[in-house]
């Protein structure tokens, strides 16, 4: 008969990477290693803002200072974000006429602890949307 004394609460909350769970899945005495890390980490904003920006080196700013990283088994400081470039020719007005248009903006996120890399798309309004010279950043909000 086993017994269990003082044991922490079981979390019964479904984990997003399935293999980071401290347990040893791939049972080669390895817990939650890179070859256990199913998903990839991914990007989110803290807030959208509801004014169009008017110029879209703001937007990128913008979302440098905003994309929050995120990742089921490796921890922030392992997540470095950037670039965050415009997509060249994604500019499009919402309605003809409009000095209003929608941009597509692409950053990267990367594990740097697993060497995975992926880029998300984001949609913001810009007035006018004139074409600038793109520097690539690193990331340097939600810290």
């Amino acid at each position: 008969v086993l017994e269990v004394v003082n044991a922490a609460p079981i979390s019964l909350v479904p984990l997003r990477g399935l293999g980071c769970d401290g347990i040893d899945n791939d049972y080669d005495c390895l817990v939650d290693e890179c070859d256990e890390d199913l998903v990839p980490p991914t990007l989110k904003l803290s807030y959208v803002p509801d004014d169009p920006f008017k110029l879209v080196a703001d937007a990128i700013e913008f979302l440098i200072a905003n994309l929050c990283p995120e990742d089921d088994c490796t921890g922030s400081n392992d997540l470095v974000v950037g670039p965050v470039l415009l997509v060249p020719g994604s500019c499009m007005a919402l309605v003809t006429g409009s000095p209003i248009e929608e941009c597509v903006f692409n950053a990267t996120v990367t594990d740097t602890r697993c060497n995975v890399t992926v880029t998300e798309s984001f949609v913001l309004e810009v007035v006018n949307a004139a074409p600038i010279s793109l520097v690539p950043l690193r990331g340097l909000g939600c810290d």
